[in-house]
C-alpha cells in the first residue's frame, strides 16, 4: 500500500529507528561491552532524533486517536523515552524490542487507520507550510 504524501517522512525516520534496532539485537550475542560502548555511542543523537519525532507524531495526530490506538501510542512512546535513559544491557535489548514492536504498530496499524479516517487532518498538520 502506497504511503500518504503526509506521513512518508515518518515512514523515513522509522527505518532508521528499525536498523539501530537490528543493530542492537544482533549485538546481544556479542560481548556485553560492544552493547555498551555502541549504545553508548548512538543514544544521545538517537534521544534527540525520537524526541522530535515523537513531538512530531504527538502534535500531529495524538488529537485524532482515542481508546486502543492512542493508549498504545502514548505508552510506547512514553516506555522508549524511560528506556532511553537507561544503559544497562537489559534496558537496552528491552529498548531495541520496544522500538521494533512501536514502528511495526504505527507502520502496520496505526498509520492505516489515520489515512483511512482522518486523510484530511493529516495533510492539514503534515503538509501545510
Amino acid at each position: 500500500m502506497k504511503r500518504s504524501e503526509a506521513l512518508i517522512p515518518l515512514s523515513r525516520e522509522h527505518h532508521r529507528a528499525l536498523v539501530v534496532a537490528k543493530r542492537i539485537q544482533a549485538l546481544e550475542q556479542k560481548p556485553e561491552n560492544l552493547l555498551i560502548t555502541y549504545w553508548r555511542d548512538v543514544r544521545a543523537g538517537l534521544q534527540q532524533e525520537l524526541e522530535l519525532h515523537f513531538a512530531e507524531e504527538e502534535r500531529g495526530f495524538q488529537n485524532l486517536l482515542s481508546g486502543v490506538h492512542k493508549e498504545r501510542f502514548l505508552n510506547d512512546h512514553q516506555e522508549l523515552r524511560e528506556l532511553l535513559a537507561k544503559d544497562d544491557p537489559e534496558a537496552i535489548i528491552r529498548f531495541a524490542q520496544c522500538l521494533k514492536e512501536h514502528v511495526r504498530f504505527e507502520e502496520r496499524d496505526l498509520f492505516g487507520w489515520l489515512e483511512a479516517n482522518h486523510s484530511r487532518q493529516l495533510a492539514e498538520a503534515f503538509l501545510a507550510d
